[in-house]
């Protein structure tokens, strides 16, 4: 039984992300949130992230859909030191507003 909980509690600790992480992921959320409403005219929620390894980029990748068509995917790549969006994909369809 404590073997049970010493490898629960391992593997509960390596899944958590360190708050500097999470402020990141907080912000460029923001930001590609942001971004497609003010470019595309759309609502969008976020259901996955992912934090590039620092070596190789500074960037978190968002995945999610158009708010109440889940069906509608959307990805937002942004750069977390500078708050630039680098890659957007919309569904086809979805026009520039500006």
């Amino acid at each position: 039984m404590l073997l049970i909980a010493m490898v629960m509690l391992v593997l509960g600790g390596c899944s958590s992300i360190s708050d500097q992480d999470q402020e990141r992921v907080r912000t460029t959320q923001e930001t590609a949130v942001k971004y497609l409403a003010k470019k595309y005219g759309i609502e969008t929620e976020f259901t996955y992230y992912k934090i590039s390894p620092p070596d190789f980029a500074h960037t978190v990748g968002h995945t999610g859909h158009i708010k109440g068509q889940e069906e509608d995917e959307v990805f937002v790549l942004v750069n977390y030191d500078n708050m630039q969006i680098e890659s957007v994909s919309v569904p086809e369809g979805i026009k520039e507003i500006e």
